[in-house]
């Protein structure tokens, strides 16, 4: 199991119901590389700051986003694994 599967994902208690739809993929071990890309969530550093005022669909872009991004560093480690 991977570093950032062990952690629930979150949810902002101030989001209107359009946003909560969309859960946070914030797994609470945020840590930026040196791309600015959480190592926890795999959210760009701008993502991780647009997500408060963001609507449903821009949520859901940024969330598909950082899955692709986590399925290629997940692809990488098994390669390397």
């Amino acid at each position: 199991m991977l570093p950032w599967q062990n952690f629930p994902l979150l949810t902002d208690i101030s989001m209107n119901d359009e946003q909560a739809r969309v859960a946070s993929p914030c797994t609470g071990n945020c840590c930026l590389d040196t791309q600015d890309i959480c190592l926890g969530c795999f959210r760009t550093l701008q993502e991780i700051t647009a997500w408060g005022g963001a609507d449903a669909a821009e949520r859901k872009n940024i969330v598909q986003a950082a899955a692709q991004r986590r399925r290629r560093v997940e692809v990488r480690y098994s390669k390397d694994g």
